[in-house]
């Protein structure tokens, strides 16, 4: 299964043979920043450009609850942990909240990571399941930081060659590549 978001619509595509299983249009109310399949791949949970997140029913798109925190910032990135079915929220502000999916009625605030190293404009946020960490990069920022999933502290800051504060190109994107312990990013500058 493999979903899709855009605007305030959800496609969900059957991977193995490549066509729509369902088509949720309107399936919020404002736009969609960030998605994620639940442990099971039949929860959509969705985050808006608001800061809210609410979990919906994969077939038929229908609302079933929400987090009860809120926090005004965009939502960037929703990772989903299979193994203790909770999910890890990005947002703009550089927030990381750690929330279970597993009650009823709605999504609980575990844990918010520690404030005083996030990126004031986070861009990007990966989850390694096998390591337990949580990686971060912000928008104007050469560092790359590791958070540990279990603490919510940050372990490690890594400098990145020519980033945008030597005078270099803004950060664009990064992704994990595991199950090595390797980090890739890219930049404006195509590098």
């Amino acid at each position: 299964v493999i979903i899709t978001a855009s605007e305030r619509n959800v496609i969900v595509w059957d991977a193995l043979i490549g066509s729509k299983t369902f088509t949720h249009t309107d399936i919020c109310s404002e736009e969609i920043s960030a998605c994620c399949l639940d442990d099971r791949k039949r929860k959509i949970i969705i985050g808006d450009v608001t800061g809210r997140i609410g979990v919906y029913n994969y077939s038929s798109g229908a609302f079933m609850k929400s987090v009860h925190h809120a926090n005004p910032s965009v939502v960037i990135a929703l990772e989903y942990f299979n193994e203790t079915k909770r999910f890890i929220a990005g947002y703009s502000n550089g927030l990381i909240c750690l929330y279970d999916e597993n009650v009823l009625e709605e999504c609980h605030l575990i844990r918010t990571f520690e404030s005083l190293n996030r990126h004031p404009e986070m861009l990007s946020l990966k989850f390694a399941s096998e390591s337990r960490t949580v990686v971060t990069c912000g928008e104007s920022s050469d560092v790359v930081r590791l958070w540990d999933y279990d603490s919510g502290k940050c372990d490690t800051e890594l400098r990145l060659l020519g980033g945008a504060q030597g005078g270099g190109a803004d950060y664009v994107s990064m992704c994990l590549l595991s199950p090595l312990p390797l980090i890739a990013t890219s930049d404006t500058s195509g590098n």
